[in-house]
């Protein structure tokens, strides 16, 4: 809020966003989709070459698929693909069209060689200006596809409730995770059945960890399960097992 020198009356004034004098930010609602090729700095340390020269080609065969869906790119740093839809159902579609045809790809490839990508899809309000786009939106995209499988896709509550019964696809709950940087909790849910051509090189294929829940059978055994992660089964029996001689 300011005053005008002329009037006298407050008014309300736009401020640009980055340098002065730089073109007015636009504020909008925007489905993001961030990705970049898990394993990559191993598969650089062992053929940096060849890896460039992989990295190109597979570029070459998906980023014109982003347009297709409707989508605009607007990163691809490194490894890294930035892009937004108007659609979220669009950045979906986009998405699993994209890990579908790196499966096609990769079929021909040795293990140890093959690049996948995670992803991760996130809508919410962001700020864009002539150069860059800003926000959380982007930020939890990110951090959803830096704790995605390889070949996988996680997207947050929001996205999975924007396209819930649109697609023929199945969806596996992981539960609020604590993303980097990002004050609340995020729930997120991954995209099960698609990308699944091997593990990278030097990845883990999820670094999620285990949260425990625990319930009470009929006949009185209590029992321990996890909603996400990964790790052993575990069942926790009644306190008397615990004397038995």
């Amino acid at each position: 809020m300011a005053v005008c020198r002329e009037t006298g009356q407050e008014q309300v004034i736009q401020m640009p966003i980055g340098e002065p004098g730089s073109a007015k930010a636009d504020r909008r609602l925007a489905a993001i989709l961030a990705a970049d090729i898990a394993g990559y700095s191993a598969l650089m340390g062992s053929d940096e070459a060849r890896t460039v020269r992989d990295l190109k080609e597979h570029q070459a065969a998906v980023l014109p698929m982003i347009g297709e869906f409707g989508g605009h790119v607007i990163d691809t740093a490194g490894d890294g693909i930035l892009a937004e839809f108007s659609s979220v159902v669009n950045a979906l579609e986009c998405a699993v069209g994209i890990q579908t045809r790196m499966v096609e790809r990769n079929a021909a490839v040795e293990p140890n060689r093959r690049m996948q990508f995670r992803m991760g899809i996130n809508i919410g309000d962001v700020i864009f200006d002539e150069a860059r786009i800003y926000g959380d939106g982007i930020n939890i995209a990110a951090r959803l596809e830096a704790i995605a499988e390889p070949g996988g896709i996680f997207i947050s509550r929001q996205a999975h409730d924007q396209v819930e019964g649109k697609l023929a696809l199945s969806f596996r709950k992981l539960g609020p995770q604590h993303l980097k940087n990002i004050v609340k909790p995020v729930e997120v849910f991954a995209v099960d059945g698609i990308g699944q051509s091997g593990a990278a090189p030097g990845d883990e294929q999820s670094n999620l960890p285990q949260d425990i829940k625990y319930c009470r059978a009929p006949d009185g055994v209590r029992l321990a399960y996890a909603i996400a992660g990964s790790g052993p089964m575990m069942v926790k029996t009644g306190n008397w097992m615990n004397h038995l001689e």
